[in-house]
């Protein structure tokens, strides 16, 4: 039912503008006011929707001056401030009655982005921002997260003093994760559906992927905690992908930045993924690139082994280890001495 874009020039003003698509699915015309309220502001718009049409009403402070706040309450990522959020209520209402509603957090803040010698800087309310985080792949290994699970996740995340998630692959999807982003301030860098090109084939059917894109696009914009997308893991998206990508991110959520390679170009990545001293992971780039991907394997517990592998094969290390993504060698290494 909407969307909603946030422009904050300054830290002291934030000019606000709601667009919100409306469908009349009746064979006969329908008129109605669309009612809205952003915190404490509130406005009203008379619409006229003919039959089976659809229109876009876009309000701003040109039209509404109370759009136009001062001095509002920002959204700030983890250990840069407040994450403040507003309430966000939309209705349409006809002759008969409430037709549709909803109801959402927003945050104000404002993202701004450039590429100098080759690196990626990000600024929000117009101070630098260093991302720091984890790279998340499924939620979990049941995929039964929801809500309450989510939240203690990204709470544990906030509490290492991190402020950013990579969603890796755009894995996942559920509104439950975004929210928590909202509320913890997490930022979040997300993939598309693009596994590196020696993991996983291009989309057979690009239209398909780009109109899903969009879908994905239009449901996640409104939320602060977005901060990057990305096109495709350690690799750049085919050409037709890559393009339309960047088009609709234009298009559809302007302030934020697209860069097409997870790995290469303005940001690094690639590990390592191996155990190293904790002084070496400091000392392996000479550059201040965003670094998408570094991490190591998890040692079971003796008891989840017997639980995972035969007792033939619990010692010494060999094959079945290395199926569980513990090999002895490869970008694990995790060889035991």
């Amino acid at each position: 039912m909407s969307q909603l874009t946030l422009h904050s020039p300054t830290t002291s003003a934030a000019d606000i503008s709601i667009e919100v698509t409306l469908h009349n699915h009746k064979a006969e015309n329908v008129s109605g006011t669309l009612s809205g309220k952003y915190g404490d502001i509130s406005f009203d718009q008379e619409v006229s929707l003919e039959p089976s049409s659809s229109k876009v009403v876009k309000l701003n402070h040109s039209t509404y001056p109370s759009l136009h706040l001062i001095n509002p309450k920002l959204w700030w990522p983890n250990g840069y401030g407040k994450s403040y959020l507003y309430d966000v209520e939309l209705v349409f209402k006809t002759a008969t009655g409430i037709s549709d509603k909803k109801e959402f957090k927003s945050g104000i803040r404002k993202m701004t982005f450039n590429e100098t010698n080759q690196i990626l800087n990000m600024y929000i309310n117009g101070r630098r921002f260093i991302g720091r985080g984890g790279n998340w792949g499924f939620p979990e290994s049941n995929l039964e997260y929801r809500g309450r699970e989510y939240d203690i996740a990204v709470v544990y995340h906030a509490d290492m003093n991190f402020n950013m998630i990579r969603n890796w692959v755009g894995q996942t999807g559920d509104d439950e994760f975004f929210e928590a982003c909202d509320r913890h301030g997490i930022m979040i860098w997300q993939d598309f559906w693009l596994a590196n090109p020696a993991d996983g084939p291009d989309p057979d059917n690009p239209q398909m992927f780009i109109d899903n894109a969009r879908d994905v696009i239009k449901r996640i914009r409104n939320h602060p905690s977005m901060a990057l997308y990305v096109g495709r893991n350690e690799g750049n998206p085919p050409p037709v992908l890559d393009t339309a990508l960047r088009s609709m991110i234009h298009e559809l959520h302007p302030d934020l930045h697209y860069i097409s390679n997870s790995a290469f170009g303005v940001v690094s990545g690639g590990g390592p993924y191996r155990a190293l001293p904790v002084r070496d992971y400091f000392l392996l780039y000479g550059y201040n690139k965003l670094h998408s991907e570094r991490g190591m394997p998890n040692v079971m517990t003796y008891e989840s082994l017997k639980q995972t592998l035969p007792e033939s094969a619990l010692w010494p290390q060999n094959s079945l280890w290395g199926i569980h993504d513990y090999s002895l060698e490869s970008a694990q290494a995790a060889c035991i001495v």
